[in-house]
């Protein structure tokens, strides 16, 4: 059976938000706290910024555009290496075209 794709504003627990793949450190995720935390509950986030976070019926929610913005921000990274693959993909032969064009 085919999976759809998860929408990426549609809400998540926090618990949920820890399984994610991008929240993976050498295989291990970060405790639940740990996102309470970088919401702003008990400290200031990270760096200043704050992972977005509401309450659905009394549940502390977030969604996987609110984790990637965050880790963008606190990383530095830009929103290049946050895009879906086939926009990636795009990209990159954009690029090439310009290049072959160029003569490189």
């Amino acid at each position: 059976m085919h999976n759809p794709p998860l929408d990426q504003d549609a809400p998540i627990t926090l618990a949920a938000a820890c399984r994610l793949p991008e929240l993976s450190r050498s295989g291990k995720r970060p405790h639940v706290s740990t996102l309470h935390r970088w919401a702003g509950h008990g400290g200031n986030g990270i760096r200043g910024v704050v992972l977005r976070t509401w309450l659905v019926g009394g549940t502390r929610c977030t969604s996987i555009r609110a984790v990637r913005e965050f880790l963008a921000a606190t990383n530095g990274t830009t929103p290049e290496r946050m895009m879906s693959p086939r926009a990636r993909e795009k990209q990159i032969a954009a690029a090439e075209r310009r290049l072959e064009l160029a003569g490189i």
